[in-house]
């Protein structure tokens, strides 16, 4: 994102509509009481109105880091071996007797558990890290902001606006036009990583999280030192992923909207499958567990792996301190 075209678009967007109104002071959108922020650089007296909804944890601190670190993330390993041994034991003395319900044999069904399990508790570390870690406060508050706005303007203009309703027809275009020329650019893994990022947000929702992070950025970058403009470069398109998912999704399903779908058509493979293993046709059960064994990677990338990118993503910022100042700076005239 270059100076000018933060500029242009900057300049676009103020004589839009809809959305410009919220824009320009981002506190000010908010109530008195979710903008209430006194030292952002501490943490302290952080009131914005957040979507997070697990309940907090008590988590020392040791080296400078949250404990008990990685151990968080293999916690439910033991129990997991230990179902494993047993239901294995139980299988040499009690063999089924009805076709399996997945292609996957023990191994692969624990392995799939363990996998879920330490997802979801990476997930879980990352959220609590945020909110815990002293050195993560400017990440806390850009992260309460996103959601505080996502949380806002889904009330206010939907869950799928139209851009061009709220910031014009040149605005809009020449947004995605910004966006699908940065996309051409990419190679092709990072072309990969901005799809595992950004596939749960629409895009209208994307081009209104651009607008807003480009006209932070278009003071910032200007004015911030030339060694870390490429980093407030970085964290602008992280804050502009965050936020366009936050406000795509609901915030009572914790990131998960799209989790019910590959749940739904495993259930309904099982009775088919069932039925074509125990005709004993490979030309039918063999497709079938191919599908099933697609379908259960798919429930667990879009369960727990997508809620620990949710969770951690803001944690990639490079420039926290920079950009959680450039929200509390006000506004020039």
């Amino acid at each position: 994102m270059s100076k000018d075209t933060s500029r242009i678009i900057s300049e676009k967007v103020d004589g839009g509509s809809g959305l410009r109104e919220d824009l320009p002071g981002l506190p000010s959108h908010m109530t008195n009481e979710e903008s209430s922020v006194a030292d952002v650089s501490t943490g302290e007296n952080v009131l914005l109105h957040g979507e997070s909804s697990r309940t907090p944890i008590v988590l020392a601190e040791a080296q400078g880091s949250i404990w008990p670190g990685a151990l968080i993330h293999f916690w439910h390993i033991p129990g997991l071996a230990l179902a494993y041994v047993v239901h294995a034991r139980f299988r040499r003395f009690s063999p089924r007797r009805l076709p399996p319900l997945t292609p996957l044999k023990l191994p692969g069904v624990y392995g799939s558990l363990a996998l879920w399990g330490w997802a979801g508790n990476a997930s879980y570390a990352a959220e609590a890290e945020i909110d815990h870690h002293p050195a993560l406060q400017n990440v806390k508050f850009i992260r309460d902001v996103n959601e505080t706005l996502a949380n806002s303007w889904r009330t206010k203009y939907g869950q799928q606006p139209n851009a061009e309703d709220l910031l014009g027809q040149e605005a809009t275009s020449l947004l995605r036009a910004f966006i699908d020329e940065h996309y051409r650019d990419l190679s092709l893994v990072d072309k990969a990583l901005w799809w595992h990022r950004n596939w749960r947000s629409y895009a209208d929702v994307r081009v209104c999280a651009y607008v807003l992070w480009t006209k932070i950025g278009a003071d910032t970058i200007r004015e911030a030192p030339p060694d870390r403009r490429m980093g407030i470069i970085h964290d602008l398109h992280v804050c502009s992923s965050h936020l366009a998912n936050t406000w795509s999704t609901d915030p009572e399903k914790d990131g998960l909207n799209y989790l019910k779908y590959p749940v739904l058509a495993l259930i309904a493979t099982i009775p088919f499958a069932l039925l074509a293993r125990r005709a004993h046709v490979p030309s039918l059960y063999q497709p079938l567990n191919g599908l099933q064994r697609l379908l259960v990677g798919a429930v667990i990338y879009m369960g727990p792996f997508q809620g620990y990118e949710h969770h951690s993503c803001l944690k990639r910022l490079k420039c926290s301190d920079i950009i959680a100042e450039a929200i509390r700076k006000p506004k020039k005239s």
